[in-house]
Order: C-alpha cells, then sequence, then structure tokens
C-alpha cells in the first residue's frame, strides 16, 4: 500500500495554532474534539508559535473552556515544529498574520493552513453533503477556494492573555462561534 493510500485511511490530523498555546488554541482544540468525539476520521492537536511551553492553559481561558463544557485538565503549551506541520492534514490559525507566519515558517503546508474565520467561512456544503464527503477534499476544495473568502481584522481572533474575564468571553465565544461552523461543514452538528 502506497503511503499517499495509507495516509488516506489514517484519521484527519487538525492542528490549532495560536502564539502561547494556553489561551486560543487549546481552547479550540478541546472544542473540535468535543464536537468529533465519536469521530474516529478525526484527531486533534494545538500548538504556539511562540509557545509557553509546558505551561498550563491560562485560567481565565480555562474558566472559559469549563463553561463550554470541555475539560482545562492535562493541557500544556507546546511549541509548533516542522513535525507538527508535516503531521497536519489542517492547519487552523487563529490570526490572518498567524496564519501568514505558519506558511512562512513551514511553506510545505500552505495548502492545509486556514484561519478559523476562513476555514468555517469555505465549508459551506450542506449537511447532507458534508456526512458523506471525505474531509481531505474537502480541505482540498477549501484550498482551491481560498479566493472566494475575504477577511478582515473582526474576523481574527483577539489573543487575551492577561485580559479581562470578559475579553477571554468574548473570544471563547468567537471561537465557539467558528467551531459550530466548521463541525457543521465537516458533517457534525
Amino acid at each position: 500500500m502506497s503511503r499517499r493510500a495509507r495516509r488516506r485511511q489514517a484519521p484527519v490530523a487538525v492542528l490549532t495554532v495560536c502564539t502561547g498555546n494556553i489561551c486560543r488554541s487549546p481552547l479550540a482544540e478541546q472544542l473540535l474534539r468535543s464536537r468529533f468525539a465519536d469521530d474516529p476520521r478525526f484527531e486533534f492537536g494545538s500548538a504556539g508559535l511562540e509557545a509557553v511551553a509546558g505551561a498550563p492553559m491560562d485560567p481565565a481561558a480555562a474558566r472559559q473552556l469549563v463553561a463550554l463544557g470541555g475539560d482545562p485538565a492535562g493541557l500544556i503549551g507546546e511549541q509548533i515544529g516542522e513535525r507538527h506541520a508535516d503531521a497536519a492534514d489542517l492547519i487552523l490559525t487563529m490570526t490572518r498574520s498567524q496564519r501568514d507566519e505558519v506558511v512562512r515558517r513551514f511553506p510545505r503546508s500552505v495548502r492545509r493552513v486556514f484561519t478559523l474565520a476562513e476555514f468555517s467561512a469555505l465549508l459551506d456544503l450542506d449537511e447532507s453533503q458534508a456526512a458523506t464527503a471525505d474531509p481531505r477534499a474537502l480541505i482540498e476544495e477549501a484550498s482551491r477556494r481560498r479566493s472566494e473568502v475575504r477577511l478582515g481584522e473582526a474576523d481574527d481572533v483577539v489573543d487575551p492573555i492577561d485580559a479581562a474575564d470578559e475579553v477571554h468571553a468574548r473570544v471563547a465565544s468567537q471561537v465557539a462561534g467558528y467551531v459550530d461552523a466548521i463541525a457543521a461543514g465537516l458533517g457534525r452538528s
């Protein structure tokens, strides 16, 4: 069996990325994990561009994750490296500048890197199509259609580190909205 054929049988590896990997990306990872809990087609991880390696999830972000039904236990900051980028079938960043930085550091990932807002907007298939579609084919289609989405500053998920709980709540709500749209677009509700 070819490497490509084996890869198509393996779960789709989704990596969420932010700056420190202690607020936004672990929140997105855990929310995606909860939406796809019983779906063997996917596996999830997170990393940071300037990770606070080994640090637990930020307490304010962790409270938001708990409020959304997630569990921050065991989440620790991890620095993104080439092995992360190479292993990921889909890389979801919080901002446009983070997306661009991932591509700059790992050029081979260019067709697999999107912001949360961008990917959620590109998954506009109806649920019956998405439920039967190959997730890798949906990622490839999203890459081909990338130019159809225009993003602005409001689409970026701001960094809430050291911000008030209200900011963390807004960020968590924004991330959850994107995650829900992605889950629906990939055939989950």
